[in-house]
């Protein structure tokens, strides 16, 4: 059996998005919006704009916060920042024009397995991964909802 707590476990998930590159990354990069879309995160702020942000999460009756760090700011390209201290996981947007506007990437990298996870067995670990997987794709369904009724509400 692969050895889940090592580095490297990586998931992506993408969809389309009718809206250019430029209007899909704003709003991906407009945390305070973004952070409300998944069944984990509900909510963030910036501590220091486009550098340092925070998450506020919960899972049943468990909740935590993490610091984020951006390591990638591609406007209309890539998006993408890392969690914790050391950190432990990178997530990351992609953007690429496509025939209806934008397909959106989204993915997450294990750096290292979080303390967290520490005392979970290694079989419980898949469950979490596609718990994650999931949860990205709920993101992104929000952004293509919230981008498409942006530019949909714009006059012509």
């Amino acid at each position: 059996m692969k050895d889940l707590r090592a580095t490297g476990e990586r998931r992506t998930v993408s969809i389309e998005v009718e809206a250019p590159p430029e209007d899909v990354y704003a709003f991906v990069t407009s945390v305070e919006k973004l952070g409300a879309l998944g069944p984990e995160c509900e909510r963030c702020e910036w501590v220091e704009p486009g550098v340092h942000f925070r998450g506020h999460n919960r899972v049943g009756d468990f909740t935590w916060s993490t610091d984020c760090f951006v390591v990638a700011d591609e406007p209309g390209r890539r998006f993408a920042y890392e969690v914790g201290e050391p950190r432990y996981v990178r997530w990351t947007y992609e953007l690429a024009p496509a025939a209806s506007g934008t397909r959106l990437a989204h993915s997450f990298e294990i750096l290292h397995l979080s303390p967290i996870y520490e005392h979970v067995p290694v079989d419980h670990l898949p469950m979490r991964w596609a718990a994650l997987e999931d949860g990205m794709r709920a993101v992104l369904a929000g952004v293509k909802r919230e981008v498409e009724a942006a530019r949909d509400a714009q006059p012509a």
